[in-house]
């Protein structure tokens, strides 16, 4: 997997490109980790003066995913999301913000969702919104973008038959 995230705001000329291998698949018992490398385009100054990564995911493999990529993010402000109050102290230091779960089965919940995630993506104003995947993720990268920041989606490769939902949803976006 190759992603490049660029800086929204014009004039800036400031990006990245990461690459991934998602370490799901392995011929010993356990899985490999993951390989995540970082080409910047901009000097390391320039880098901290970068506004928030807003990374979000839902709890469960979605959200293992998402921490797989910390390496990803060294260097970088990030605001991890996610369903599960007790994941707070698996990114501390860094802001965490809980969001409602929420399936397309409770239409409440998911209202509720969407609203909570909206005063996130506000509150936080990142420049990049991240995520692995499910309800939470979706409604981030569609108020991030609105917001003008980039956006990158990382399906599951659990899901090789078939995109998920939340993914089709996510595509345009």
């Amino acid at each position: 997997l190759e992603a490049r995230i660029s800086s929204p705001k014009p004039g800036i000329v400031r990006s990245r490109t990461c690459r991934v291998a998602s370490g799901v698949t392995s011929r010993g018992a356990t899985p490999v980790p993951p390989v995540v490398r970082i080409r910047s385009s901009s000097p390391p100054s320039a880098q901290a003066a970068s506004g928030a990564e807003l990374a979000v995911a839902s709890s469960g493999g979605h959200w293992t995913q998402l921490l797989r990529l910390r390496p990803a993010f060294a260097g970088h402000e990030v605001v991890f999301v996610t369903t599960q109050p007790d994941s707070r102290g698996e990114v501390a230091p860094c802001r965490f913000h809980c969001v409602p779960d929420a399936n397309r089965k409770s239409k409440l919940r998911v209202l509720l969702l969407m609203l909570r995630t909206l005063l996130v993506v506000l509150r936080e104003r990142p420049d990049v919104v991240v995520s692995t995947g499910a309800a939470p993720g979706y409604f981030a990268l569609r108020f991030g973008r609105l917001l003008g920041a980039r956006t990158l989606w990382l399906e599951s490769i659990a899901n090789v038959e078939e995109l998920s939902l939340s993914t089709k949803l996510a595509r345009p976006y």
